[in-house]
């Protein structure tokens, strides 16, 4: 068939497939909708894939880094294959002690889940991000767009609030307008100030966020050591396998457990590269990496924003939650 040929049958076929539309809209556009459906979830499903699996992390010499989860058997967590992990977060002294003392990694980061909720305009909008302690953003090699990391001043002691912009949240918020570095939004009333953007398709720890901020460690908090809720990531040494850093890992475990059987008996580290954990954490069942614990609202937290928070619709409800966190 020549190509006259071909495009006379295409336009046949095109017509032909008008009148039957016509004739029955109901099925016609059920069959459409499903197929952009169809063609939308492949979309999104290739976007996190491409993401997460094909393209290397977003990180420096990102080959170095592992994760490092805490392991108890007997109290169920587990990191047994893909599809049925159940690894613990550390507490803040545990992460100091692997820091400092393990003398394994040429760096340990740590982070956790925050939710805030922009109070700066007449709709409030919720927004997940990630809070990083001191020293983190340097260890995993995260540079901005825009702007600039904190200031160790900034990461130590939290004294002014500091907050870098996912890129696709910049764009949608702010308009994509790079003198949005300096300005300051309102999260739970208190004043952030936007130092950096980060650069497009940066995802951090696998999942959708808004911002990272820094999460400054008092002298009350360093010595917590039961309350479990920090992810740690940490960097090889150059030269050093997982293999070797897992047997030293197991080494330093037994350090802690016999320090503090109270806490840390029966409890080790699992050392596992990122790339490997985050190929897990997309084929695996939801887990507590899946689904991590949020932050939510403390006590100065006003009742317009706790009720926005949880979906309350009369004040009492936000009044006795206050009540109830003192």
């Amino acid at each position: 068939m020549n190509n006259i040929g071909f495009l006379e049958a295409v336009w046949g076929d095109t017509l032909y497939a008008l009148r039957l539309i016509r004739r029955s809209p109901g099925p016609a556009a059920v069959a459409v909708l499903t197929i952009a459906l169809a063609i939308g979830v492949t979309t999104a499903i290739f976007s996190i894939v491409n993401a997460i699996l094909l393209q290397p992390p977003p990180y420096k010499d990102p080959d170095r880094l592992v994760m490092l989860w805490n392991l108890n058997e007997g109290q169920g967590y587990t990191y047994a294959d893909v599809t049925s992990r159940r690894g613990e977060s550390m507490s803040p002294a545990e992460f100091l002690d692997w820091k400092h003392d393990s003398d394994i990694f040429s760096g340990v980061a740590a982070f956790n889940t925050v939710v805030s909720l922009i109070t700066d305009t007449d709709q409030p909008q919720l927004l997940k991000g990630y809070a990083l302690v001191e020293g983190s953003f340097q260890v995993l090699g995260i540079q901005p767009m825009l702007g600039r990391l904190p200031s160790a001043e900034e990461e130590r002691n939290g004294s002014a609030r500091v907050i870098l912009l996912r890129h696709d949240f910049w764009r949608s918020r702010f308009q994509a307008d790079p003198g949005v570095i300096g300005r300051t939004i309102r999260l739970y009333g208190a004043e952030n100030r936007i130092i950096g953007v980060l650069p497009p398709g940066f995802i951090f720890f696998n999942r959708e966020f808004e911002y990272l901020t820094t999460l400054p460690f008092d002298a009350r908090t360093a010595r917590v050591r039961s309350n479990r809720g920090l992810r740690v990531m940490a960097r090889l040494k150059q030269g050093t396998t997982v293999q070797e850093a897992q047997a030293r890992a197991e080494q330093f475990s037994r350090v802690l457990a016999g320090k503090y059987p109270e806490t840390n008996a029966d409890w080790h580290v699992r050392v596992v590269t990122v790339r490997d954990d985050t190929a897990g954490n997309l084929l695996s069942t939801p887990d507590v990496r899946q689904t991590p614990a949020v932050t939510a609202p403390d006590g100065g937290a006003t009742t317009t924003e706790l009720k926005a928070w949880f979906g309350w619709k009369t004040d009492s409800e936000a009044e006795r939650y206050r009540e109830a966190i003192r």
